[in-house]
């Protein structure tokens, strides 16, 4: 018998047992009670055997084995996952994959929004990935709201970069400025991290035309061969770029 027949079969007796009780049973309660007595015997046994047939499997599927992130990429194609990067970390547009192999847990955040899991089989793993990515991509991005805080950022920023009687549209201004002063406003209340920004950025970026058709703005951002002062932005099918500057042309002065 395995473990989990045991766990069966004790549940049983002890049913059993209350009922030789409740019935006052004696024959029956006899037969019950040697038969738990063999039962009881046994498991410590089987348990040890059992504990260690799982902590050696558990030992295959540990991430620093050599074997490991191939079997996980593979089964991350398998699953339909347009992937970059390398082990532990992997870009799932527009999602990012981290495996934690000191903490045995791996992550899948977009933006602040982060799911975990313990469960490191690569098949299982590969599966929950897919399964979260898709979640976290319904989750609701106001797009029109993001365009607006972005607008005034931008205002403050041109007069900052410019100064303040210079024409504050159509000239570029440092996203890294940007989001300081985007950061600056939310700090009060949750805060704007560094990845949720890029993040927005990136859904921002991949969506439709970057125009605000009521106020006849049209946003414009910068790409930059450089990593200082950047912002990473995910592509469909793992591309990445970076952008530095964001610029809005307004076409109603």
């Amino acid at each position: 018998m395995s473990l989990s027949d045991d766990a069966k079969e004790l549940g049983k007796l002890a049913k059993r047992l209350e009922i030789a009780g409740r019935d006052g049973d004696p024959v029956e309660f006899q037969k019950v009670v040697g038969k738990l007595s063999q039962l009881a015997a046994a498991i410590p046994g089987r348990f040890e055997s059992a504990r260690k047939e799982v902590e050696s499997e558990l030992e295959t599927l540990q991430p620093e084995m050599p074997g490991y992130y191939p079997e996980l990429e593979g089964e991350l194609r398998n699953n339909g996952c347009d992937f970059t990067g390398a082990f532990p970390e992997y870009s799932i547009f527009p999602c990012v994959l981290k495996i934690r192999v000191q903490e045995k847990q791996a992550e899948l955040s977009l933006g602040r929004t982060v799911r975990k899991t313990t469960k490191l089989r690569p098949a299982v793993l590969a599966k929950w990935a897919k399964q979260q990515s898709i979640a976290l991509q319904k989750v609701r991005f106001n797009r029109e709201q993001f365009m607006k805080n972005l607008r005034k950022a931008y205002e403050l920023a041109t007069q900052l970069q410019y100064g303040e009687t210079a024409d504050k549209w159509d000239r570029p201004a440092s996203l890294h400025r940007i989001y300081e002063l985007l950061a600056g406003i939310a700090a009060g209340k949750q805060g704007y991290p560094r990845e949720q920004f890029e993040s927005d950025l990136t859904r921002l970026a991949n969506g439709d035309p970057m125009i605000d058709v009521e106020h006849g703005l049209t946003f414009e951002l910068g790409y930059s061969r450089s990593q200082s002062g950047t912002f990473l932005i995910r592509r469909p099918h793992g591309a990445e770029e970076r952008v530095k500057t964001l610029t809005i042309y307004n076409k109603k002065r």
